[in-house]
C-alpha cells in the first residue's frame, strides 16, 4: 500500500514549507522566539496526528493480498441523506458502496471505538476463539454431516465459545492467533443497540407487508474481530445493506454468473454455500475453473455502506481491528424456494425402493429440462455438471463403484419408464407445472438453485448415503 511512504513524504512537505516561511521571516529582520515557534510544532504534530491513520494502516497493509482475481473495484455512490434508496439499489441487483447515508447520523458512527464500547457495555458472551484466521462454518442440521468419510475431509473451524469482559475481549483481539470473534443479534448490545437509529432506511420493503410487521422481515447482526479475520467465500440469501462503524474491511464479491468457477459444497452438506476454493491454499489440480474466476473488490472505511445482493459470493476480511452491522431484508426469491420445498413430491409412499428411485430420475428429468426451458437442455448434462462442481473432489472414485440406480437396473417386468409414464404421467407435469412457476430467476441464480432442488429430490428417494452416487448414475446411465 506504501502508506508509510505516503506519511513521510507528506512531512518532508510540511517541514519544507515551515522551513520556507521561517527563511521568509526572517528575511523580513523579525526575530524569532520560541513563542513564535510553539504554533509551528502545535500545527506539526497536529499534522502527524492527522496522519495515524495512514500510519495504521500500513500497519495491518500485510493482511491485503493482491488476489490476481480481482479484476476491478466496487462502484461508490453519493446520496442525499434523505433519500428513499433501498429499493432503487435492491432493485439492481448488484454490489455498490453507498456513501453520505443516514448512518453518519447514527451515534455508533460518532462514538464507537473500544474505549467507549468498554465503558458502556460490561461483557461479551459467547465471543468465538478460533486459531484459523480464516472461518469456515458446519451447518450440523444439514443431511450429510453424519457420513463419514465425506464429513472427515472436510476443513471447517472448530471454536471455543468463552465469555470475556470488554477489556479481556479488545485486549485478546490484539494478540493474533488465536482469533477473537465476535458475532450477535445487534439487540444484544443492549443499550448499544439504541446508537445504530434509524435503521429502517436500510430496510428493503416488500409490497405484500404490513408496515407495521416490517420489522418482521430486517434482522441487525453486528461483527466485531481482529485485524486478520477472515470468512470464507459463501453465498447469503437475504438483502444485507453492510455498515463499517470503526476500522476497515475488504470483500471480495463474486456474482452468481462465476457459480461453475467457485465449486460450492453440495447443497446438503454442513458446508453447504460455501465454496471448496481456499484462496490461501488454492489446489489447481482439483479446481482447475477457479483459473478462471473474476472478482470485484470493496474495502470499507468508516461510514461506508455496503449492497451485498442475495447469491453474491463473498469472502471478507479485516484489515483492521473493525466493528460492523448488516441490516438483513427478506428476499422473496427466497420465499418461493421455501414454498418449492414443502410441495409434496408425486410419488406413493407404497412404491418399492426400486420403482421410487425409477420415478424419481424420470421426475426429475422432466423438471429440469423444463425448468431449463430450451430445445436442447439436457437433464443430464446439468446433473452431470453439478457433480463435477460440488461432488467430484469429495467423493473421487467412490462414485464409480456400481450402477445400481441406472435404468437398466432399476426397470424390471413392472416397472419400467414407459410403465411409470403411463401411470404417472399427468401427476408428474401437474407437479412440474406448480414448480415452474416458482422458478422465475435469472439463469445463474436458477443454476444454484435448481441444483439445490435436484440435491434435495435425490436425498428423498435414494437416501442420504447414496445421493451422490443416484446423481451420478442419473448423469451417466
Amino acid at each position: 500500500m506504501g502508506n508509510n511512504n505516503v506519511v513521510w513524504r507528506r512531512v518532508c512537505i510540511f517541514l519544507g514549507i515551515a522551513s520556507f516561511l521561517v527563511a521568509s521571516v526572517q528575511m523580513f529582520g523579525i526575530a524569532l522566539t520560541r513563542y513564535h515557534l510553539i504554533p509551528l510544532v502545535v500545527i506539526c504534530l497536529a499534522f502527524l496526528i492527522a496522519n495515524r491513520s495512514e500510519v495504521q494502516d500500513e500497519v495491518d497493509s500485510k493482511e491485503y493480498i493482491d488476489y490476481p482475481w480481482v479484476k476491478s473495484q466496487v462502484d461508490v455512490i453519493y446520496l442525499n441523506q434523505e433519500d428513499d434508496f433501498s429499493e432503487e439499489i435492491a432493485d439492481r441487483g448488484l454490489p455498490v458502496i453507498i456513501r453520505n447515508t443516514s448512518i453518519h447520523k447514527w451515534r455508533a458512527t460518532q462514538l464507537w471505538t473500544p474505549e467507549y464500547i468498554e465503558s458502556k457495555m460490561s461483557h461479551f458472551y459467547n465471543v468465538q476463539k478460533h486459531q484459523d484466521k480464516v472461518f469456515s462454518y458446519f451447518q450440523q442440521g444439514r443431511p450429510m454431516s453424519s457420513l463419514k468419510g465425506v464429513i472427515e475431509n472436510y476443513r471447517y473451524t472448530t471454536y471455543q465459545r468463552i465469555n470475556l469482559t470488554s477489556s479481556q475481549f479488545f485486549q485478546e483481539m490484539k494478540k493474533t492467533p488465536p482469533y477473537h470473534y465476535y458475532t450477535a443479534s445487534a439487540e444484544q448490545l443492549g443499550p448499544l443497540y439504541h446508537d445504530l437509529y434509524p435503521i429502517e432506511p436500510f430496510m428493503v420493503k416488500n409490497s405484500s407487508w404490513k408496515i407495521e410487521e416490517s420489522y418482521l422481515h430486517r434482522w441487525t447482526n453486528v461483527w466485531f474481530g481482529p485485524a486478520g479475520a477472515t470468512t470464507h467465500t459463501h453465498y447469503d440469501i437475504s438483502h444485507n445493506f453492510y455498515a463499517q462503524i470503526y476500522g476497515k474491511k475488504r470483500f471480495v464479491l463474486f456474482s452468481p454468473d462465476q457459480l461453475n468457477n467457485l465449486y460450492l459444497y453440495p447443497f446438503l452438506h454442513p458446508g453447504g454455500q460455501q465454496s471448496q476454493v481456499r484462496f490461501d491454499e488454492w489446489d489447481h489440480k482439483s479446481f482447475p475453473n477457479f483459473a478462471k474466476a473474476e472478482a470485484i473488490e470493496a474495502v470499507l472505511e468508516p461510514g461506508d455502506v455496503l449492497y451485498l445482493p442475495p447469491l453474491w459470493f463473498h469472502h471478507v476480511t479485516a484489515l483492521t481491528t473493525s466493528m460492523s452491522v448488516s441490516i438483513w431484508s427478506r428476499y422473496p426469491e427466497v420465499q418461493r424456494m421455501w414454498e418449492l420445498e414443502k410441495l409434496p413430491l408425486p410419488f406413493q409412499s407404497h412404491w418399492s425402493p426400486r420403482r421410487l428411485a425409477l420415478a424419481g430420475r424420470i421426475f426429475l428429468e422432466i423438471l429440469i429440462n423444463n425448468v431449463i426451458g430450451e430445445e436442447d437442455a439436457s437433464a443430464p448434462a446439468f446433473v452431470e455438471n453439478l457433480l463435477e462442481q460440488r461432488y467430484k473432489n469429495l467423493y473421487g472414485d467412490l462414485l464409480f463403484d456400481d450402477k445400481s440406480f441406472c435404468i437398466d437396473h432399476l426397470s424390471s417386468e413392472g416397472d419400467t419408464v414407459d410403465s411409470i409414464l403411463n401411470e404417472e404421467q399427468d401427476r408428474f407435469i401437474m407437479a412440474v407445472e406448480e414448480r415452474l412457476s416458482l422458478f422465475q430467476q435469472d439463469v445463474h441464480r436458477r443454476e444454484i438453485w435448481l441444483g439445490n432442488t435436484a440435491e434435495q429430490l435425490a436425498l428423498t428417494v435414494a437416501g442420504v448415503e447414496h445421493t451422490a452416487k443416484f446423481l451420478y448414475d442419473f448423469a451417466s446411465c
